[in-house]
Formats: structure tokens, sequence, C-alpha cells
């Protein structure tokens, strides 16, 4: 296969130094403490699929690709397993993705106000 070819190894190695140039330039880590939250919230289902997975098998995915202008913002993640996140690849992937945007407004809305988790 082309992937595990000399040719499709240099240009993995090429994309991920790219995407990792692309990371030292956001404005701000990913919440990990949000991002633990998400996928307890929505029962570590995979967005894309709705398979049921574990928190180690799921990968933070942004909606908006950091290649395009996205960041670690909270809004900007959601889960997808490797699978939909390799499919994924750098679009934007057209979901109805309302789960996920009504958490993020739940866990806004408890950090302003301070209620509880």
């Amino acid at each position: 296969k082309y992937a595990h070819s000399p040719e499709g190894r240099i240009k993995r190695k090429e994309h991920s130094h790219k995407r990792i140039a692309l990371e030292k330039n956001l404005k701000k880590r990913i919440n990990m403490k949000y991002w633990v939250w998400l996928c307890k919230a929505l029962q570590y289902h995979c967005i894309g699929c709705g398979k049921q997975y574990t928190l180690e098998t799921l990968t933070i995915d942004h909606w908006l690709p950091i290649n395009k202008g996205g960041d670690n913002d909270e809004w900007n993640l959601q889960p997808l397993c490797k699978s939909c996140n390799s499919r994924k690849q750098d679009r934007i992937m057209y979901v109805d993705n309302w789960v996920v945007d009504y958490a993020y407004g739940y866990w806004l809305e408890h950090q302003i106000y301070g209620h509880k988790n």
C-alpha cells in the first residue's frame, strides 16, 4: 500500500511536521478537564458513527480543522473514533452536532455561574 511505501512514509512525516508547526502557533491548549467531561457527558460515543468507545480510544477532533483556522477552543472539539477521524481528515464534518453544542453550552453556563458539573 502507498501509506507504507517509502514515498508514503515521507509524505506522512511531512504532514506531521506541518501539523506540529501549526499547533505551536495555537492560542490555547486543549482543556483536558473539558475533554474528559465531554466524553463522559456523551457516554463515550463517537459523533461520527455513534458507536460507544472508551476514553482512551476516542480521538480529539477539531470540528474546524487547525489548518483551516481552527483552534483548541472547547466549542471546536468533538470526540471521534480513530476510523471516523481518519476518514474525516482535514475536512469539516457536516453532521447534526447539536449534542456537542448543547453539552458545550451546559459546560459554559456552569463555568460562568459556578454551578457544580
